[in-house]
């Protein structure tokens, strides 16, 4: 029985480090996107933090599910270094027994990855809601202002117009051919797949025309974010799954690998790697396929994910096992 110390602690730690590296980067580069919008005057600081929950989550999600195989990867390359793991494979030990000493570490790395997942896919399937979010901070923002002042909507092409003592109008250009069409209302809210928003006591302004109406729905928006077909409840379980059997299959092919012939850390690492980057880009590939009404039989192919990202280390090691082989063979005897 080997003890936590010598293979879990370990694995526990590199996991850790690798996610928390991987997430500061990754979430520098989400700060890099909303900063502008930090930046702007006319942005209050609360209108914003929807759309920094959205990048965060998605920040995260990427991050912890590329991090903790990788550091998993790397723990068990250490671990084969030792004399212990030479005594328990000749002790018949097999390699998916010793990786399931460490299965409760993958485990709890996989349940963060799936509520990350659930986060950003709550997002990701209606947009609109996070866009709605915004624009209703942007009025709370706008309720009692001492002076006049402009409230802009990050991604909206549109703004609050605050005044003391007067209730705020939202303004906004109207859709394709009537973009030269100012819209003010009361009260805005847009659909889930952003195309669509409806207006609340709407005021246009056509030229010399002042036209009112009670309410009013503009069509034809181009969305700046696609809904994802895929509800949150399955990017849980799929990108979770796969960041458990990227892990487990890249740890098998590092002790499989190392205990057959000489090997270096980087190989570890892009066998922790190369499970979560496959998964990553099976879900880009289906979301940009899958039709805008998808049926069972399409969301049952993003369960194709966590065994891809099984896979792909598994593919990756018998490149490795086969490059020395095919090296040898194209070298010359004399």
């Amino acid at each position: 029985m080997l003890p936590p110390r010598v293979l879990v602690l370990p694995a526990l730690a590199a996991a850790s480090l690798a996610s928390s590296l991987l997430a500061l980067a990754a979430l520098t580069g989400a700060a890099v996107r909303v900063l502008p919008w930090l930046l702007e005057p006319t942005v209050p600081l609360a209108t914003a933090a929807p759309f920094a929950r959205s990048l965060a989550a998605i920040a995260a999600e990427a991050a912890i599910l590329t991090g903790f195989p990788m550091g998993v990867a790397h723990a068990f390359h250490r671990f084969t270094e030792r004399e212990e793991t030479r005594a328990l494979m000749l002790l018949g030990t097999r390699p998916a027994a010793i990786v399931a000493r460490v299965l409760p570490v993958a485990l709890g790395f996989s349940a963060i990855v799936a509520v990350a997942s659930l986060v950003a896919g709550d997002d990701a399937r209606e947009p609109g809601r996070v866009l709605d979010e915004l624009v209703h901070r942007g009025r709370a923002a706008c309720l009692r202002p001492d002076r006049p002042t402009v409230s802009t909507i990050p991604f909206a092409d549109a703004a609050w117009l605050c005044e003391p003592r007067r209730p705020p109008r939202f303004a906004v250009r109207g859709p394709g051919s009537l973009s030269g069409v100012l819209v003010t209302a009361s009260g805005a809210h847009f659909s889930g797949d952003l195309r669509r928003m409806r207006l609340v006591d709407a005021r246009l302004l056509l030229g010399p025309a002042d036209v009112r109406v009670g309410e009013l729905s503009l069509h034809g928006l181009p969305p700046w974010a696609s809904a994802s077909v895929l509800p949150a409840w399955l990017r849980a379980i799929a990108m979770g799954s796969a960041g458990l059997a990227g892990a487990c299959v890249a740890a098998w092919g590092v002790i499989r690998l190392r205990t057959s012939r000489p090997s270096t850390r980087t190989v570890a690492v892009l066998l922790g790697a190369s499970g979560p980057v496959a998964a990553l880009a099976l879900l880009r590939l289906l979301e940009r396929t899958a039709p805008e009404v998808a049926h069972a039989g399409d969301l049952a192919s993003f369960l194709l994910i966590p065994v891809v990202a099984g896979l792909a280390p598994w593919i990756l090691l018998r490149v490795f096992w086969i490059l020395p082989k095919l090296k040898r063979a194209a070298t010359p005897t004399g």
